[in-house]
């Protein structure tokens, strides 16, 4: 016994579609396939050998449905003011299936030896359909099928592949970010080593100067000369006595930083 499942699925190979055209909004029966090149669904329209290719499931959900169906025995009974329903636009310059708001519905006795006389008043959703308000018999008139398509083997199949193919995108957009966020914070911690380098030399920079300032070359009235080394851990001096220097020896002195004296 075949489950409901089952039968679901069967209806869905079996399911019958129209389309909605880009050029017209007109509707009318279709085929439909994966594009050979991988470009997304084609649409190949039964009248002609136009064809649309649709490539994200919005636009396939909105142009694509269950074929409308001819009105049959009563069915013209069920039909209700405010539904909508797809009217044939039947002249010479122009025709096709258009969708339509019924406005009213002129019921007329059903007989078993004549077809439906029942009409219907019917305002076009599409504005550029010339027209406005019109009577049309029940013959122009089919009801939409309100079968859902998702289960279309071609349908589901198209749909699984674009929402996948958003999915592998949406994964990717967060590792951008957080490659981005670690170039950044690399580029800031890299900006204030180089800072923090730049502070420190001008640092040792400056101490040098200010103690090179204090202790300058001096000259003595005596003829010695003060020569002044600096240590980094003390600060000693030497005195040097041009004829002792001659003999080949110095002789070191310690003096304050402020000498006062002469000697």
């Amino acid at each position: 016994m075949a489950s409901n499942t089952d039968d679901i699925a069967a209806g869905a190979v079996n399911l019958e579609l129209e389309a909605m055209r880009t050029d017209d909004c007109s509707w009318q029966p279709c085929e439909i396939y994966f594009s050979p090149t991988g470009g997304g669904l084609v649409v190949k329209y039964e009248d002609n050998d136009s064809q649309d290719t649709l490539t994200n499931e919005k636009e396939a959900l909105m142009r694509i449905r269950a074929r409308s169906l001819p009105l049959q025995d009563d069915d013209c009974a069920h039909i209700k003011p405010g539904e909508t329903v797809l009217v044939n636009r039947d002249s010479e310059s122009e025709g096709g299936f258009f969708d339509a708001e019924v406005e009213k519905v002129i019921r007329v006795r059903h007989s078993k030896r004549t077809k439906c006389r029942c009409s219907f008043m019917i305002r076009w959703l599409k504005k550029d359909v010339n027209g406005g308000s019109l009577t049309v018999p029940s013959s122009s008139v089919m009801r939409l099928a309100n079968k859902s398509i998702n289960h279309h083997p071609t349908i589901s199949a198209f749909i699984d592949a674009v929402q996948l193919s958003n999915s592998s995108d949406s994964d990717m957009s967060p590792q951008m970010d957080i490659v981005g966020d670690f170039d950044l914070d690399l580029h800031d911690l890299l900006e204030k080593q180089i800072e923090g380098i730049r502070n420190s030399v001008h640092g040792s920079k400056k101490r040098i100067r200010d103690e090179i300032s204090m202790f300058e070359d001096v000259s003595k009235p005596n003829g010695r000369t003060l020569k002044v080394e600096i240590s980094t851990e003390k600060k000693s001096f030497k005195e040097v006595n041009p004829e002792s220097k001659a003999k080949g020896w110095t002789k070191k002195t310690r003096i304050p930083c402020n000498p006062t004296s002469n000697n």
